[in-house]
């Protein structure tokens, strides 16, 4: 009803930073929906909460599992 032009993916980051509460997830929303008035993506969502990328956490977490401490 509030016609937020929003992608699946974004949404299931909100979701998940809104820890499991519907009203911490309404809060983001309503923040992110002053983005873009295009289609919100997961990119944009990720950059405006300043979230790290997916990758970049598997890629340390694979590091401090091999025991890499330099490249740590």
């Amino acid at each position: 009803k509030e016609k937020i032009k929003i992608t699946d993916d974004a949404l299931r980051v909100v979701a998940k930073r809104g820890g499991g509460s519907f009203r911490d997830s309404l809060s983001l929303l309503d923040q992110i929906s002053t983005l873009s008035s295009d289609e919100i993506t997961k990119e944009m969502v990720i950059a405006a909460m300043g979230l790290p990328q997916d990758e970049k956490v598997a890629e340390l977490l694979s590091t401090y599992a091999s025991g890499d401490v330099v490249n740590i």
